[in-house]
């Protein structure tokens, strides 16, 4: 039982507390915590006096639908059409503002120091770090995640930027993929749109261009080897580092190289192997051959094979596609109709851009030389340079007739004869 006032023997200053237990009266002092300060603790000189530390920071206002934002101040909005705000906290520390927009009226969301620009009319936009955003208008849709990511980009859509100063320089350009360590992008400096770049700066001026690395000097990408796809034709790689479709050829065709420098082609495979063979031979009988010894190109008008299709059918004449040694011969069966004279002459000749000879003739004063048909075969070979011309010329000094050169359908009777030109590439 507590005794009258007057019977109190309080010997311990400060605020007083009473055990019940034992009836004993005890003094007490506050004591601060961490970030919290007290000033005359145990109210001897007065009331006690508690106070925030750490900068002086105070949680001044938390606002419902309005508020404002002033000195050391969290604010925060609830959205809802009333104010039409969104939902924001702003932090100041030492001048430094903080925001943390969750999402505005128009769908953006931005986080981060500087992150995004007030009064942006672009919808749903999305950036996540310092600076990002910066300077945006009327951009829509655009992705940004790091710091300084799409910075300078104002009115652009659709762009996606990842990693540090993603995209930095980009203003007005859209549909760009960004993603990298550092500077993805960087080279991209106004409108360029629709490039994806991966660990790549890109190139000023870029328009639907893919570009993946920068410093690598390997590439492996799983799954392409040993695959089989039901569609895909093989590729080239030029000097600059583009991909280019080479195509399917035909059948039987085989890609062949045209030398350094120069992409390879589809060809047919010709005889031996070479991508370039024919055989030619006249259809019907040539009675251009006149005794008048005027020179006369063979005209060989249909073919068997022509890998390459580099003999010309309507002018007799082989064009060489490629540089290299080519390998021809030719049979001419000549009719003359009636016995030559003795002083009459058949000469056949190569007719070539690099080389022009006589290849051999027929003449009459031979005892050999008595029937009125003759037939003559010749071989040669020529070191030829891409654009190069080879065919078979003749003449005939013959003052009694015109001389015809025999033509006719192929066939399988060996005492079928017709005349022919042919030739193929040896090799380089």
């Amino acid at each position: 039982m507590v005794g009258a006032a007057n019977d109190l023997n309080i010997g311990e200053s400060g605020f007083q507390s009473f055990n019940n237990t034992n009836g004993v009266f005890h003094g007490r002092t506050l004591t601060p915590g961490a970030g919290i300060s007290i000033s005359n603790g145990d109210g001897l000189s007065g009331n006690p006096t508690i106070s925030l530390t750490g900068g002086g920071v105070a949680i001044e206002t938390i606002n419902g639908d309005t508020g404002s934002i002033t000195g050391s101040t969290v604010t925060i909005y609830s959205n809802n059409a009333a104010n039409n705000s969104g939902s924001t906290v702003k932090f100041v520390n030492s001048g430094t503002v903080s925001t943390f927009n969750v999402t505005d009226v128009n769908g953006n969301t931005f986080i981060g120091n500087l992150a995004g620009k007030s009064g942006v009319s672009g919808i749903h936009n999305a950036g996540f770090g310092a600076f990002a955003f910066n300077v945006i208008t009327t951009g829509n849709q655009n992705t940004a995640f790091g710091y300084a990511s799409l910075t300078g980009l104002t009115t652009g859509n659709t762009n996606c930027a990842l990693g540090d100063q993603a995209g930095v320089f980009l203003v007005t350009g859209s549909g760009n993929t960004l993603i990298g360590s550092t500077l993805a992008g960087n080279q991209y400096t106004s409108s360029e749109s629709n490039n994806i770049c991966i660990d790549s700066p890109g190139v000023t001026g870029d328009d639907k261009v893919i570009r993946v690395g920068d410093t690598q000097t390997s590439a492996f990408i799983k799954g392409i080897t040993g695959v089989t796809v039901a569609a895909s034709s093989p590729i080239a790689i030029d000097s600059n580092g583009q991909v280019s479709d080479l195509g399917f050829g035909t059948a039987t065709n085989v890609l062949t190289s045209n030398g350094a420098g120069n992409s390879p082609t589809w060809q047919a495979a010709g005889g031996g192997g070479s991508a370039t063979a024919f055989f030619a031979y006249a259809s019907t009988d040539k009675t251009d051959v006149t005794g008048n010894g005027v020179n006369y190109t063979v005209l060989f008008d249909s073919t068997v094979r022509n890998d390459g299709t580099a003999y010309n059918t309507g002018t007799g004449t082989f064009t060489a596609p490629s540089t290299g040694f080519y390998s021809f011969n030719t049979v001419i069966w000549f009719s003359a109709g009636a016995t030559l004279t003795s002083t009459s002459e058949l000469i056949v000749s190569s007719l070539g851009s690099v080389i022009t000879q006589i290849l051999g003739l027929v003449s009459a004063t031979t005892a050999a030389q008595t029937a009125t048909a003759y037939i003559v075969s010749y071989s040669w070979m020529a070191q030829m340079t891409s654009g190069d011309t080879m065919a078979v010329q003749t003449f005939s000094n013959s003052a009694l007739q015109n001389v015809t050169i025999k033509g006719g359908a192929i066939s399988p009777n060996p005492q079928s004869i017709i005349s022919s030109f042919s030739g193929f590439k040896v090799g380089t």
